[in-house]
């Protein structure tokens, strides 16, 4: 039976940039400062390669070092789940062999790439993963980066399913995030993946967030999730209008793709000191 502790998923988990070289190798030093400055900021887990991380686009190897480095510099129980996303399942295994040996809390994955699936193939392909892996799953919903679309009954079905922990809900729609936490055991952990939403996703029952733009502002992150947690909605909204400043502060609210917002966040590491900024090929990395 695969189980997991809702207690390991609560917080704030950056969907931590994947520091590179010029060569595309893993930037150790850089990554390392990364991942100690995040913890020690609050930061509960990490969320490794998801879109924020470049997961699709990174090496095995450079996959796999990254996950070694961090369980060295914050120990095997810090909670990380790791990103498997692919175009198929077996593809999705590939992904997973390479680091089936660490200690990792689980695995997500986007619905699969490229090709058009029915509702009930989704859930097959989730299922699957559970079987496969012998890790909790997250399915990872983010219309936006593939043509297959999760509907909200699909994913209540998922819920109920041995193996399914949780999800990522990046579909921007608060009443799909309300659906989620309300129509879903209590054990099911729904990340809000919306930055914008955060204080209105707490206040409706998430208890989770992951946010590639944290890494960079990890303690501005951790202060809104736990002023929305105690209840203070005045000061909650106040939170959360000092993160969306952020937001175009960094650049990833007038961003137009995919490179452009990883790309902000980046910059904004490297000006802080994590890092050259550079983006893995073919996206030009910024200046």
């Amino acid at each position: 039976m695969v189980t997991h502790n809702p207690a390991d998923f609560h917080g704030l988990f950056p969907a931590c940039p994947t520091l590179i070289t010029d060569g595309e190798k893993l930037d150790e030093p850089a990554q390392r400062a990364l991942y100690r400055a995040n913890a020690d900021a609050g930061a509960s887990g990490f969320w490794m390669f998801g879109s924020g991380g470049e997961g699709l686009t990174l090496t095995d190897d450079v996959r796999r070092r990254a996950l070694e480095v961090l369980f060295d510099e914050l120990g095997a129980d810090f909670p990380v789940l790791a990103g498997i996303s692919a175009e198929g399942t077996a593809r999705a295994m590939e992904r997973f062999r390479p680091i089936a040996d660490l200690p990792i809390k689980g695995t997500f994955a986007v619905p699969p790439t490229y090709y058009g699936y029915s509702q009930d193939e989704l859930i097959d392909y989730f299922v699957s993963m559970v079987d496969l892996t012998q890790k909790p799953v997250f399915p990872y919903h983010n219309p936006f980066f593939t043509k297959n679309r999760l509907s909200i009954d699909t994913m209540i079905t998922l819920a109920n399913t041995e193996g399914i922990a949780g999800t990522k809900d990046s579909t921007t729609s608060i009443a799909e995030t309300q659906r989620l936490v309300w129509d879903t055991p209590d054990d099911f952990i729904v990340f809000q993946g919306q930055e914008e939403l955060i204080a209105a996703s707490i206040l409706v029952g998430v208890t989770s967030i992951v946010s590639v733009v944290s890494a960079s502002n990890p303690a501005l992150f951790v202060d809104l999730i736990n002023t929305a947690k105690a209840g203070d909605v005045p000061a909650a909204w106040k939170k959360q209008a000092a993160v969306n400043d952020y937001l175009v502060e960094v650049g990833t609210a007038a961003a137009t793709n995919e490179g452009e917002f990883i790309g902000a966040v980046k910059r904004r590491l490297a000006a802080d000191g994590f890092g050259n900024g550079k983006l893995t090929a073919p996206w030009r990395s910024p200046k």
